[in-house]
């Protein structure tokens, strides 16, 4: 995120970088997220949707034309959405010599590259992997799935956790929904739906919607925010909407979950011993103060064209920031994460990422 660079007077095209500063502050997600089974029930949906088994898949990875590089591990990590570079990076802090750090430059590269693919989410290069999908497949060390579990929780879960204390949702089901959306769209984009759901309802449950409602307004917006993205999981909410339906809003096991066609029984059996201390257990679901670790990323959309230019910038950031600053080389700090400027001219101008 350091790299430096001076842009060159081009006569028809602007590539345009900007430095995004990440302020972050503790937070506390102190609200109850359920026992350990519930935490394991709402795993167990999402790694049905993911990998169309109940079961953990530490070693899946395979490149599925999605727009977002090769998807590997417990919950999809990718190598075109930062998160997959996050845990391998993550994963080296346990263990320096495992076989994936050699990954870590072209994972940088593709970082650094445009993401325009995957409605802007995503960059599909798997330029420097050429093994990747092999080596993942082949790690067995057991700090390669501590790795996962850890990033699981603080990319996806705590958010998650955060999102239902802030709305005042109590039933289980509502947090395994908003766990799924942080898991397929990022927390940003799980919050944005929320943000959504809030406005078109008036409140949240906190403020004295009902809860089943708000729920069933939040997977009717995400329904239309899986179609707008045609990439064909379109009926991702078809379980969640079943168990609504069914009155099981505390996931009260053992239930059968639809996912894309296939009907999975959940019990809680994620193939792990979640109250062992032997390096493979699940942290506690009910998160303890933290300071978070987020990953200051951007997606800029055009990257060319006659100037002038007018681009738009929108923070992918992930882990939770509380805020954020866009420096755009005026000296004037912004706030909004998504914003539309005009580019008169970029001749010998440094710019950081």
């Amino acid at each position: 995120m350091n790299r430096k660079m001076t842009i060159k007077k081009l006569t028809f095209v602007a590539l345009v970088l900007m430095s995004l500063v990440v302020i972050i502050s503790p937070t506390l997600a102190a609200a109850s997220s359920g026992s350990n089974n519930a935490k394991n029930a709402m795993m167990q949906m999402t790694t049905a949707l993911e990998n169309s088994d109940t079961t953990l898949q530490w070693n899946y990875a395979e490149y599925i034309v999605d727009g977002r590089g090769i998807t590997f591990g417990i919950i999809g990590f990718c190598t075109g959405t930062y998160d997959g570079n996050v845990l391998i990076k993550h994963y080296s802090t346990l263990n320096p010599n495992n076989n994936l750090a050699k990954y870590i430059p072209a994972l940088d590269a593709i970082d650094a590259a445009p993401h325009t693919a995957a409605d802007g989410d995503g960059n599909p290069s798997t330029a420097g992997l050429n093994n990747f999908i092999n080596d993942v497949k082949n790690c067995n060390d057991p700090l390669f799935k501590q790795a996962q579990l850890n990033q699981l929780d603080q990319l996806y879960y705590n958010p998650a956790v955060s999102i239902a204390n802030n709305i005042g949702a109590k039933n289980c089901l509502t947090l395994a929904f908003i766990y799924d959306m942080c898991v397929r769209h990022g927390s940003n984009g799980a919050q944005a739906i929320v943000n959504s759901a809030t406005s078109s309802l008036g409140g949240t449950p906190k403020t004295g919607i009902n809860e089943n409602t708000y729920l069933s307004k939040l997977i009717s917006l995400r329904d239309a925010e899986l179609k707008s993205e045609g990439l064909g999981d379109v009926d991702r909410d078809t379980g969640f909407k079943n168990i609504l339906t069914s009155g099981n809003v505390d996931l009260v096991m053992p239930f059968t979950f639809v996912a894309y066609g296939d009907t999975f029984t959940i019990d809680g059996d994620i193939g792990i011993d979640t109250s062992s201390s032997d390096g493979s257990i699940i942290p506690t679901p009910t998160p303890t103060p933290i300071v978070a670790s987020p990953v200051a990323v951007f997606s800029a959309y055009p990257t060319s064209g006659r100037s002038p230019l007018t681009v738009t910038f929108t923070d992918k950031s992930i882990g939770s920031p509380t805020s954020c600053q866009w420096n755009f080389g005026d000296g004037q700090n912004q706030q909004p994460r998504t914003r539309r400027i005009n580019i008169p001219e970029l001749e010998n101008r440094p710019l950081a990422r």
